[in-house]
């Protein structure tokens, strides 16, 4: 079960393979009154799959090198697209056990099982994820295809998708068992909200936020709405109340296809025959569509990160609008769900990330120089905000880090932080703790390598982090400092030895003997200035 999910998902990113799946929940269809009967329905899968098929075929022969020459006109004329599942789809939930028997049929033939577990995991995802369970174990579904079907239906985080896929069927399964639906998704959440620096992090227009918060940027999205598109937030009520989401992520997705194309009202006349319907439709597309290309509110993604945790206790889930809402909005509390993927985020985080030591101010996103903390390179800055910093509970220390990466004047600071607050996973091999690529060092104490300097650009002499490098030759781009501070919250642990704000007459007295025992005259008065 679930391999031609699995195949959609992916070809989704390169041809819009996907499309069977998402225009479906775009708008109210041409007849939305009673159930289908179970033939009705296995007529619609079936349909649903040749429409499958050509989409294939299309794709394929749009992306080949003689497709390339011929408008997208001849390739929809010659492999036509039906829209049969999206009119199902958008029928609404008045369908699902009718699906929901099919699914569970094993008399069915296996691809109508798919195209049915397909559509039911839009209506009932926990029963969707419950039947491809049950499919790994019966070694009719592989790991792979599974991780489709968690993609597809959860929001997945950086820590789910770096799981090895043969622990995540197993996984789902205790979570599902254990503790529910719900809070499996919550923690899958927790996870959205914590992962950085890779393709999963957090986006303006995030369709994980959308379907599950009801949050564009760090907005509510019905807010949005009423101000923008009134008719268009009138319109996804109405299909809400029948248990489609117009904004279901793989709706989206195709939806941006066909407007790529300029056939976007193709796509919604072929789903819906109201025209106020239709009107509304490319309303709601085209008014969350607008926000791709506009510049997202300096910080939004630090400010819903804390709405999230500051909320997190009081998040219930409502099916009838398909997202969590808060119940009892809360100013902090601990997380209800049992503990996440990496870290627990608890109250006192959230009061970390809210009200923490001022070190990680994030301003807008630029450019930084990861060079520029050799300028004026103070000591006793360093171990104010390390010390500041280890005050932190890990998974808040962590955020504050990432955040202050960002920040284009002092984003470079995490360079030094970074050696001065983490040391190899095995402590055997200091070395394994990789230097950050910023070129070759030029080193104030002549005749030493790399080998003498293993936390270059510093070394820690008495606790105290003293620069020992004067600049960097570097020939092409030097490592961003968030990529740096990824690897290091992946690869490495955090340092035991806590740092203290120490006064200037000491840090004097230290650098001194530093300087006397390595041997730094050239550079002396360059490296006693640090002291001030």
């Amino acid at each position: 079960m679930f391999p031609m999910l699995r195949l959609r998902a992916l070809l989704l990113t390169i041809g819009g393979s996907l499309i069977a799946l998402v225009v479906s929940f775009g708008c109210s269809p041409r007849d939305t009154s009673a159930p289908l009967s179970d033939d009705d329905v296995l007529g619609a899968l079936k349909g649903a799959m040749s429409d499958a098929g050509n989409l294939d075929r299309m794709g394929n022969a749009r992306n080949s090198h003689g497709g390339q020459l011929l408008p997208n006109g001849f390739w929809r004329a010659l492999y036509p697209y039906g829209f049969t599942l999206e009119r199902l789809l958008a029928r609404g939930s008045v369908n699902a056990e009718p699906l929901r028997r099919i699914a569970n049929d094993p008399k069915r033939d296996p691809e109508i099982r798919d195209e049915a577990a397909i559509a039911l995991g839009h209506f009932d995802p926990a029963s969707a994820l419950a039947i491809s369970v049950d499919e790994v174990r019966d070694k009719r579904l592989s790991a792979i295809d599974f991780y489709g079907t968690l993609e597809s239906l959860m929001p997945v985080g950086g820590t789910v998708a770096r799981m090895p896929h043969t622990q995540l069927p197993d996984w789902v399964s205790g979570k599902l068992a254990q503790e529910g639906f719900d809070a499996l998704t919550l923690e899958m959440l927790d996870d959205v909200m914590r992962t950085s620096g890779d393709s999963l992090v957090l986006h303006a227009v995030d369709l994980r936020l959308i379907r599950w918060l009801n949050r564009l940027n760090d907005q509510d999205l019905d807010d949005v709405l009423a101000r923008a598109a009134p008719d268009a937030l009138a319109f996804r009520n109405r299909q809400l109340a029948k248990g489609s989401d117009p904004l279901d992520p793989m709706y989206y997705y195709v939806f941006d296809k066909w407007m790529n194309d300029g056939k976007l009202q193709d796509a919604i006349n072929s789903t819906y025959s109201d025209p106020a319907d239709r009107k509304a439709c490319r309303s709601l597309f085209e008014t969350i569509h607008g926000f791709v290309y506009s510049d997202a509110p300096p910080g939004w993604d630090q400010r819903v990160r804390a709405w999230y945790f500051a909320n997190r206790a009081a998040f219930k889930y409502d099916p009838q609008r398909r997202r969590f809402v808060v119940a009892r909005p809360v100013a902090k509390g601990p997380p209800t769900s049992p503990a996440p993927i990496e870290s627990r985020a608890t109250a006192e985080d959230v009061d970390d990330l809210l009200t923490g030591p001022d070190v990680s101010a994030p301003k807008v996103s630029a450019w930084v120089d990861p060079h520029r903390f050799v300028e004026h390179y103070r000591i006793a800055h360093y171990l104010r905000v390390a010390a500041e910093l280890q005050r932190l509970r890990p998974y808040a220390r962590a955020e504050r880090l990432r955040a202050m990466s960002r920040d284009p004047d002092h984003g470079s600071e995490v360079i030094p932080l970074c050696r001065m607050l983490f040391e190899a996973t095995d402590t055997n091999r200091p070395q394994a703790f990789r230097r950050p690529m910023l070129g070759g060092a030029s080193f104030v104490v002549a005749h030493t390598d790399y080998a003498d300097w293993p936390l270059e650009p510093i070394t820690l002499y008495q606790g105290v982090p003293i620069l020992i490098v004067r600049g960097y030759n570097l020939a092409g781009v030097a490592e961003d400092p968030g990529s740096y501070v990824e690897y290091c919250l992946a690869e490495c642990r955090w340092r035991d030895f806590r740092f203290a704000p120490t006064d200037l007459a000491r840090l004097r007295e230290i650098v001194n003997r530093f300087i006397a025992e390595r041997r730094v005259p050239d550079d002396a008065d360059w490296v006693r200035a640090q002291a001030e």
